[in-house]
């Protein structure tokens, strides 16, 4: 598990579980379990179209990575 975490993700999927969902304050996971059912329920209407689902562009996954490692590090308190 402890792996898995080292990822940086705000949300993760348990297997037989149910979520969990990781924030500086409990608004915050809140705010991301949330966000994760959203995806979930979104990624289920796409599936259920029967087309293939596409992935992001490669230039939106290296933005999302750039804010994401800003909000950890300013989660963490190092400024940049």
């Amino acid at each position: 598990m402890a792996g898995k975490l080292s990822n940086n993700a705000n949300a993760y999927i348990l297997q037989n579980h149910g979520i969990l969902a990781l924030g500086r304050d409990l608004d915050k996971a809140i705010l991301h379990s949330e966000l994760l059912e959203k995806v979930a329920h979104i990624y289920c209407l796409a599936l259920s179209t029967g087309k293939p689902v596409s992935t992001l562009p490669e230039l939106i996954i290296e933005v999302v990575k750039i804010v994401r490692d800003y909000e950890v590090q300013q989660a963490m308190g190092k400024k940049q």
